[in-house]
């Protein structure tokens, strides 16, 4: 049987800020959204952003389910997808996207995934709730 693995980085990829009015979708903010899981943790900053990657990570392995995949198209898998969404001010995701893919059945794959994510922590800037955007790159990786 074969088998599809992925390998997750969890870099943010600046884009431009949108705006600076009361509905500004953000790249960078003083408190970046975090997956939930990790609220009640004792630790730092960088303690409880590690523990939501861990529980992010734990989350898209558990809920992917890939396509089938012909013995011709395997070479498309061997690459990296970039997903873009928002985390608005409440937490919920929208405006989740495919900016670079695969195959149109693992793109749809990764879009219906990331839109069923629970919501998450939502970013703060100057203290309050802000709309960040991000860019999840996952490596998508065929063996056998």
């Amino acid at each position: 049987m074969k088998y599809l693995f992925l390998i997750l980085s969890f870099t943010l990829i600046s884009a431009p800020t949108f705006s600076q009015e009361k509905d500004s979708i953000y790249t960078i903010v003083e408190e970046m959204p975090r997956f939930p899981g990790c609220e009640d943790i004792e630790g730092t900053a960088a303690e409880k952003k590690k523990c939501a990657e861990k529980k992010l990570l734990s989350y898209i392995n558990k809920n992917i389910r890939y396509p089938s995949i012909s013995q011709d198209n395997i070479h498309l898998l061997d690459k990296k997808v970039v997903v873009s969404f928002v985390v608005k001010k409440d937490g919920c995701l929208s405006n989740v996207e495919v900016v670079r893919g695969a195959t149109d059945a693992v793109n749809e794959m990764y879009i219906k995934l990331i839109s069923n994510m629970p919501c998450w922590i939502p970013g703060k800037h100057r203290g309050e709730n802000a709309a960040v955007k991000f860019m999840l790159p996952v490596r998508v990786c065929f063996r056998s």
